[in-house]
């Protein structure tokens, strides 16, 4: 299934009842009081202006900035306050919390079942193949001994990811795909990786075409479901008077 532009994401979330510029965008009336969607608002605003950007650099074959984009467009999607100190945690906590809301709960039309299914099992099984995006592997290489049998740990979750794919269970597959594609984003956003190398096409081409596939459709299950509890952002638009977006309460 050919996934939405953000054109036209843009379109049909500005299209709805709802749609709100973020209130907390400076040069509003102080003390205006925050829009019921606000939240949501700022979500979508961010989300879209970094796939726009995402589908440049795919369109121009820059596989690594064009994953780099999606997965910013997706992390303003999913990314949520919470308490957990580490950072990895708390991503792994966000990314499930947001996959039991899209495949379970908002996922009616289908469209993220569809996508996987149909289009992605190839790239998603080469990618959960791909020791080089196996955390535990690289943990063993850089001499972290309780890791001394990724081999074993990487087959085990192989297997469990088949398993996942021929049940048919699309939130498992999103787990354990997304793990993967995390040490992938680790490795491009911390400079483990060199721009445009020979040496890690088969992660991120891959990568990329998973990215530019689930990221606008992600986007649009939060379009076409605004009752959905999608959280507040980690970092809310703040006024220099009056409340912060996305903060209720708080001045």
């Amino acid at each position: 299934m050919r996934p939405p532009s953000a054109k036209v994401l843009e379109a049909k979330w500005k299209g709805r009842p709802w749609y709100h510029k973020p209130s907390g965008t400076p040069g509003e009336p102080p003390g205006e009081p925050r829009h019921p969607q606000d939240d949501l608002n700022l979500r979508l605003r961010r989300s879209l202006s970094w796939l726009g950007r995402a589908e440049k650099e795919y369109e121009a074959q820059d596989f690594d900035a064009a994953f780099i984009f999606h997965w910013v467009a997706f992390n303003a999607a999913y990314g949520r306050l919470g308490s957990s100190p580490n950072e990895e945690t708390r991503d792994g906590e966000d990314r499930k919390d947001y996959f039991d809301r899209i495949v379970e709960f908002v996922d009616s039309d289908r469209v993220i079942y569809d996508t996987i299914w149909a289009d992605l099992l190839d790239p998603i099984r080469k990618m959960l193949e791909n020791q080089f995006v196996y955390e535990p592997y690289w943990k063993f290489r850089n001499g972290v001994v309780r890791h001394r049998d990724w081999k074993k740990q990487l087959g085990a979750a192989r297997d469990d990811a088949e398993e996942a794919i021929k049940g048919v269970r699309t939130k498992d597959v999103l787990l354990e795909l997304f793990h993967r594609l995390y040490t992938l984003r680790n490795q491009l956003l911390h400079g483990g990786a060199t721009w445009n190398s020979s040496v890690n096409r088969k992660q991120v081409e891959p990568g990329a075409r998973i990215m530019s596939s689930l990221a606008p459709h992600f986007i649009g299950v939060m379009i076409d479901h605004p009752e959905a509890d999608w959280g507040l952002p980690r970092y809310p638009v703040v006024r220099e008077s009056g409340p912060l977006s996305g903060w209720p309460n708080v001045n």
